[in-house]
Order: structure tokens, then sequence, then C-alpha cells
């Protein structure tokens, strides 16, 4: 089973692969995501998912990039490059080298980018933002840990 493959890797290895994933992404159309994580967006998703603030306390980039690859692992679309890495974790680019937005590392780039396979974030012209969960509710299990892992790291 991957999410077994994808919780044995270590730090380096699961940052490595999600940030490769996210970078394709990107690079496909980076308009379309949400990549700062403010602390609107922050609450927001606490809300939205029932995560106490301070649930997640001791959240490493690997244990948040761990998460993002089992939400990543459920989309069939994914699977063939996550597959191929977990082979060979070393294949995946070092780092992400499209986007690194002001303030927001790139594994939480790359952790918004996962999240926002399942659910999608818009901000109106107000500033306003609103989301709709693109997958079924029985996935907000699956979304909780990641939300909390990446809230988390706003304190």
């Amino acid at each position: 089973m991957l999410d077994d493959q994808i919780r044995q890797l270590k730090d380096d290895e699961a940052i490595r692969i999600l940030e490769a994933v996210a970078d394709a992404k990107l690079n496909l159309d980076e308009q379309d995501f949400q990549t700062a994580l403010t602390p609107d967006l922050g609450q927001a998703l606490r809300e939205e998912f029932a995560v106490e603030l301070g649930e997640e306390t001791m959240t490493s980039a690997g244990d948040l990039a761990r998460e993002a690859l089992i939400v990543l692992a459920e989309d069939e679309a994914e699977r063939p490059a996550l597959e191929a890495f977990l082979r060979n974790p070393s294949a995946a680019p070092s780092r992400m080298v499209l986007l690194e937005a002001a303030g927001t590392t790139a594994i939480v780039v790359a952790a918004l980018v996962a999240l926002q396979t399942r659910v999608t974030i818009r901000r109106d012209t107000k500033g306003n933002l609103s989301w709709t969960i693109d997958k079924k509710p029985t996935e907000i299990p699956l979304l909780k840990p990641l939300v909390a892992r990446l809230t988390a790291l706003l304190g």
C-alpha cells in the first residue's frame, strides 16, 4: 500500500517528493492555487475541518510532507509519479524552484497544493476566502491530519 511506503519515508525524502509533485502541478497553472498560508486561511481551515489550535504541536516539515503525500496518493492520476518516486526518492528534484511565496516556505506551498487537489480555495475581489470540498465528505478524515499539521505551522 502506498500509505505504508509514504509513512516509512525519511523526512528529506518525503519533502523532496512532495515538492517535486507540487512543482509539476504549479508549472501547469500556478494561478489555480492559493500558495500563501495566511492567518485567516489557517483559521478558516481549522474551523472547516474542526481542528483545534495546537492539535498537532509537534509538526515537522517531514510529517507535513508525508500527510500531503498520503492525500495525493488517493488521486489515481498522481499515483504513477508517486510510485516512481517511492521506488527511487533521490530521483525527485532537490528543491522547488518555481515558487516560494514571500514568507511561505516551499514545503508549505507544496502542502497547500496537495490540499487543493481535494479542496478548491478561492479569494474574491474583497479578499474573502471561500472553498468547496471537491470530494465526498467521507474524505474529511483523510484531509484533517494534513490541515492540522499545516495550520500548526502558523502557531
